[in-house]
């Protein structure tokens, strides 16, 4: 029979802790004994951190924590607010000491502050997910892409923003680029064909890709390669300014993304933002031919 707290073995703690913020665990058990200590000090515990706070106390407490935690236990990093990014990131190192930190989670950091922190990110030997969300019209789209893609573990990608300005586009990846590990990539803000397929050139290993597209007068999919779709396993497309009578699975999507993409294609999600019934007809009549293409879909949702 266990009578006391203490007497749980530490794998319990250690599933319990995975639900907790790594901070306030560290506030909780650091001062009990020299068992906790024992405990908060294992290799076998990663801490995952959040700082999201709107007051400098509640900040200023938690990073005296965060500072007391070996950085090699660090798993995740979940930084809100540019204000607190900034004074969290001034005098933390983001360096190979951080040798078990697999995921970033940024929301509306500093354009400059965020070029800072990718460049650093290229020591970090087991991230593999990065998580942007930006409300700041001045990031230099290109500039952070080509850094997002030279880090090396990196398997998914998520950028968030409705507001981005690129002033200078992406240039397609070369022959002597380096390439991206990217296999899950989501791209939330309004983006042309030509921009896609500028990604896409630097991304070979994309098999689940997500992205919004709001300008069907920019017909430039031919510029995608057929290699890159043909990795594609899951599809989902959030399509709106649709003011023609012609149908867009017909005119755009169908073609290209499904034809090489049929074999493979497992998942296939689109968003409509359509404006007559006579269109929305003729993308019902084109989905069921889809769905003869493509013979190993599983799973298919169509949203007007």
């Amino acid at each position: 029979m266990i009578n006391s707290i203490e007497n749980f073995s530490n794998e319990i703690f250690y599933e319990i802790f995975d639900y907790l913020d790594g901070c306030d665990i560290h506030r909780a058990f650091s001062n009990l004994n020299y068992h906790f200590y024992q405990l908060l000090n294992s290799s076998l515990l990663l801490y995952k951190i959040k700082f999201n706070f709107i007051s400098d106390d509640l900040f200023l407490n938690n990073y005296q924590h965060m500072k007391s935690i070996n950085p090699h236990q660090i798993f995740s990093l979940n930084l809100s607010f540019e204000l607190y990014i900034d004074k969290f990131l001034s005098p933390f190192n983001i360096d190979s000491s951080l040798d078990h930190l697999q995921s970033i989670y940024l929301l509306n950091i500093q354009p400059d502050t965020l070029l800072i922190l990718l460049k650093n990110c290229i020591h970090l030997p087991r991230l593999i997910s990065l998580n942007i969300v930006s409300v700041h019209q001045l990031i230099d789209l290109c500039q952070i892409y080509l850094l997002i893609f030279t880090l090396p573990k990196l398997k998914y990608l998520k950028i968030i923003s409705h507001q981005f300005k690129t002033p200078v586009p992406l240039p397609f990846a070369t022959d002597n680029q380096q390439l991206s590990m990217i296999e899950h990539l989501i791209i939330d803000y309004s983006i042309t064909f030509s921009e896609l397929a500028a990604i896409l050139s630097y991304t070979p290993k994309v098999y689940h890709l997500k992205f919004w597209h709001q300008d069907l007068n920019y017909p430039i999919i031919q510029m995608i390669s057929s290699i890159e779709l043909s990795k594609l396993t899951h599809i989902s497309m959030n399509i709106s300014k649709v003011f023609n009578n012609k149908s867009v699975l017909q005119k755009f999507y169908y073609p290209r993304f499904i034809k090489y993409a049929k074999n493979n294609l497992t998942s296939y999600e689109i968003n409509l933002n359509l404006h007559s019934l006579k269109l929305i007809l003729n993308e019902f009549q084109d989905i069921f031919s889809l769905i003869s293409y493509t013979p190993n879909l599983e799973y298919l949702n169509i949203r007007t």
